[in-house]
C-alpha cells in the first residue's frame, strides 16, 4: 500500500489481510518518536519542570494518589506566573522536603514566603473574555499631572484659610 501526496509518495507499505494486525515500519515509528521528543519541551510539563525541575516528582506523587495531573499543572503554571520561576522552584523544593507534595502546601508556602519578603501580589488581568480589549493601550501621564493636582488642592485651602 502507498500513500501519495500528488505525484510524491510519503509511505509506503506491505498490506496486510489479516484481520486486526497491525503493520508498522520501525523507520517510521522512530521518526514520531523523534519529532515527539523534540515537541517535548514546548509541553506544559515541560515548562514546568524547566522552572522548577522537581515538579516532576510531585507530579508522579499526585498522579500516585489519583490526582489529576492535568489539574495540578494548571494550578501550578498560574503559580508560575505569579510568582516566577525561583519562587516556585523554592516552594516546590521545600514542599518535596517536608513531604507535604500538594498544591495546597505549595500555595502556602509561596504566600509564606512572599510575606516573609513583604512583597505583594502583583495581580493579572485575564482579557481572555474580552477579545476587544485585545489591543488597548493605555497612554501612561506623567506623574507630575498628578502633583500640579495636589498642589492646586493645596493652594486652595490656604486660600480659604487666609
Amino acid at each position: 500500500m502507498r500513500v501519495l501526496d500528488g505525484v510524491a509518495e510519503l509511505a509506503r507499505h506491505s498490506r496486510s489481510y489479516d484481520r486486526h494486525r497491525k503493520v508498522e515500519d520501525p523507520a517510521h515509528v522512530e521518526a514520531l518518536l523523534a519529532i515527539k521528543q523534540r515537541a517535548h519541551g514546548s509541553t506544559a510539563n515541560a515548562r514546568l519542570i524547566g522552572a522548577a525541575p522537581k515538579t516532576e516528582a510531585l507530579l508522579e506523587t499526585c498522579f500516585k494518589r489519583g490526582e489529576s495531573v492535568s489539574a495540578v499543572t494548571q494550578r501550578l503554571l498560574l503559580l508560575l506566573d505569579d510568582y516566577g520561576a525561583a519562587e516556585l522552584r523554592a516552594a516546590v523544593d521545600e514542599a518535596l522536603a517536608r513531604g507535604t507534595p500538594h498544591v495546597g502546601s505549595i500555595v502556602f508556602l509561596l504566600a509564606r514566603r512572599r510575606r516573609a519578603a513583604q512583597r505583594r501580589l502583583t495581580p493579572t488581568v485575564d482579557l481572555s473574555r474580552r477579545p476587544d480589549l485585545k489591543d488597548l493601550y493605555v497612554k501612561p501621564h506623567s506623574p507630575e499631572t498628578y502633583d500640579e493636582l495636589t498642589r492646586h488642592d493645596d493652594d486652595d485651602s490656604d486660600d480659604e484659610s487666609s
